[in-house]
């Protein structure tokens, strides 16, 4: 079994544990069904907590599991889905370099070249300012080599 945050449970994990065979097309769905309702969990708490004012780690559950939507979707190359689930995520927050980065990869495998560097370029703008992630900490690209091997 996948290990993962104490909030995800075991029969949700095996979802995502099912969702990575890609030959076989109903374990697949039924991994996909899984994480639908675990997001409409997710959904109902943000919605009950919210009258409470505790709502953010809720959020990023939420996020966390639409993420992984998103892979599953990409990894079947459904783009159309993905980029309806990017976009209900850059509704929320638009300034995520994660996000947007996600957007212009999808956007590149649709063929929206114009796009997709508009994208990648907003998300070159976000780390020159030392944007933050979803998970509140400071993004860091990668510092290129000097040296070749």
């Amino acid at each position: 079994m996948t290990t993962g945050p104490g909030w995800v449970h075991g029969p949700v994990l095996a979802a995502v544990d099912v969702c990575v065979d890609p030959d076989e097309i109903v374990q697949r769905q039924d991994g996909l069904d899984r994480l639908y309702i675990l997001l409409d969990l997710v959904r109902r708490k943000v919605k009950e907590k919210r009258e409470i004012g505790c709502v953010d780690v809720w959020r990023r559950r939420e996020m966390f599991v639409m993420n992984g939507i998103i892979g599953v979707r990409l990894n079947h190359e459904e783009l159309t889905a993905c980029l309806s689930l990017i976009k209900v995520l850059l509704n929320r927050d638009y300034t995520d370099p994660v996000l947007v980065s996600k957007l212009g990869y999808i956007q590149m495998q649709m063929g929206d070249l114009e796009g997709a560097k508009s994208s990648f370029n907003a998300v070159q703008g976000m780390m020159e300012k030392g944007a933050y992630g979803l998970s509140g900490y400071p993004l860091v690209l990668p510092v290129p080599s000097s040296s070749h091997p």
